[in-house]
């Protein structure tokens, strides 16, 4: 989505956020995006994937601790922001 001279990519995620790393493919998507320097993340607070609905994991906490170390001063990407959404 373009805003003017800046840009969002908006993603939403499940299962995969953590496991397939999807969370660090949408943070490049906007890194070598020229019309996006924001992504917009939603993903899931709790994953369930078994019958037993035992937790799988916690996608949201692993998710914000994973991508604060690409906005840390040492580290370098080009995307202005991300804001996490859990649901």
């Amino acid at each position: 989505m373009q805003i003017e001279k800046t840009g969002i990519i908006i993603e939403v995620e499940r299962g995969q956020t953590t496991q397939n790393n999807a969370a660090l493919k949408d943070l490049w998507k906007v890194h070598i995006c020229e019309e996006a320097d924001y992504l917009f993340l939603l993903v899931p607070n709790i994953l369930r994937q078994n019958e037993s609905g035992k937790v799988n994991g916690r996608p949201y906490k692993e998710t914000v601790n994973r991508l604060s170390t690409f906005f840390e001063k040492q580290n370098y990407t080009n995307a202005r922001g991300v804001v996490i959404f859990g649901y």
